[in-house]
């Protein structure tokens, strides 16, 4: 039996229990890849759809719901997909019963006008942000749920905050390696792991002050307070020694003074990229990592730092194959309501 895991394809030639896995896992278990059912409404009666969906859930991230809405869209401007956004789901969901009784009549009402019969309709994507009890911060309000509405995912944002690191770094898969901050945040035990620690709140925080093995930066200051909402991306230039390798990223959230304080910097998003190579990847060249996005207010004097690791467990599985990436000074970006593009650096 072969030991699980990667490598995924060798010379080039993709492994073909990984082709058939990637077939299963789209073709036949998404309803995005189901085009030509899609396809077959766009001109005649089409399913409506009313998707909620968790901006905190990282066992389904939003980018999922996106895909299929703007999908449809394309098909028919007029198709009847909506999408509503909170802090639910999976954990870290906090799933807070106000956020629900929001939601539910919502879901109701959108039901009633269509089962019998879907009709046409100009929709929206509403987002209710994210609001942490335990952000160490007592000027924020926990009761500030503020809904957005917009006719397109990247609608609910009107501007860019830019963060460049200036650091150049480096993080290693030393197999066997272990993830400090990773336990915390994951996305099914953390909670479990937080009450170990003793730590009380609904919004995962950090463990340690740095990602041992990989890469920590803060970022200055906020000089005015902004909202990130939408997904947002890093921007890597690498270099891998190695064959394949995992780079995960968590964006944390970091209230005045609390740069030596991991339990008040919470996790603010994540998200992931596997370097592959040769089939996917080169030795070396620039990534767009993905984020996962969220709601989340940001005050005024609050820095956001920045983690790159080789190993987030237990969210992700670890490479079985060591390596190392360095890398110059990574750029973060996140989308923010205010309009205008804004640029920060980084310690």
């Amino acid at each position: 039996m072969s030991q699980p895991g990667d490598p995924y394809d060798i010379a080039g030639a993709e492994d073909q229990t990984v082709q058939d896995v990637r077939q299963g896992f789209t073709e036949f278990r998404s309803s995005y890849y189901q085009d030509e059912g899609w396809m077959a409404q766009a001109d005649g009666p089409k399913t409506a759809i009313f998707a909620i969906q968790g901006w905190t859930d990282d066992l389904f991230p939003a980018v999922e719901s996106f895909r299929q809405f703007k999908y449809l869209k394309r098909l028919d401007p007029r198709w009847p997909v909506q999408i509503a956004l909170g802090d639910i789901g999976h954990s870290r969901g906090q799933n807070k019963p106000a956020t629900w009784h929001r939601l539910n009549p919502q879901a109701f009402g959108f039901l009633q006008a269509n089962i019998n019969g879907s009709h046409e309709q100009t929709t929206t994507i509403s987002s209710e942000p994210t609001i942490c009890a335990n952000d160490g911060d007592s000027a924020n309000n926990d009761k500030a749920a503020s809904q957005l509405t917009a006719t397109t995912p990247e609608g609910l944002s009107g501007g860019a905050l830019t963060i460049g690191y200036s650091r150049s770094g480096a993080t290693n898969n030393p197999l066997g390696a272990l993830d400090p901050n990773g336990p915390s945040t994951d996305a099914i035990f953390g909670s479990a792991v937080d009450a170990l620690r003793g730590v009380s709140g609904p919004c995962r925080s950090a463990v340690s002050t740095e990602a041992t093995g990989g890469y920590t930066a803060y970022s200055d200051p906020l000089p005015n307070a902004t909202t990130y909402v939408g997904l947002g991306y890093v921007t890597v230039n690498y270099k891998l020694a190695g064959v394949t390798a995992e780079l995960n990223a968590r964006v944390f959230d970091v209230p005045p003074g609390a740069e030596g304080q991991p339990d008040k910097q919470l996790l603010m998003t994540r998200g992931t990229y596997r370097i592959d190579t040769p089939f996917y990847d080169t030795p070396a060249g620039k990534i767009k990592l993905p984020l996962y996005g969220n709601h989340w207010p940001l005050a005024p004097g609050h820095k956001i730092r920045l983690d790159l690791t080789q190993v987030d467990q237990s969210t992700y599985r670890p490479s079985n194959l060591p390596s190392k990436i360095t890398f110059s000074g990574p750029t973060l970006t996140l989308p923010t309501r205010s309009s205008g593009d804004r640029t920060l650096g980084g310690q």
